[in-house]
């Protein structure tokens, strides 16, 4: 995953492999406590892509 700074607005977190969505809204919160160490609750923006790349869902 990838995240970036934006000004003072905060920050955007883009996924840059896949990540299965079964987990629901807690998994991708725990793929953003794992993968950058951050709190997925800081009030930044999170977008993760799908197994087959077909589908965005963000956090």
């Amino acid at each position: 995953m990838r995240c970036e700074r934006h000004d003072d607005r905060g920050w955007c977190g883009f996924a840059t492999r896949p990540i299965d969505f079964r987990g629901g809204h807690d998994g991708l919160a725990t793929e953003v406590q794992e993968m950058l160490r951050l709190d997925p609750f800081l009030g930044a923006a999170f977008v993760f892509r799908s197994n087959r790349g077909q589908r965005l869902r963000t956090a």
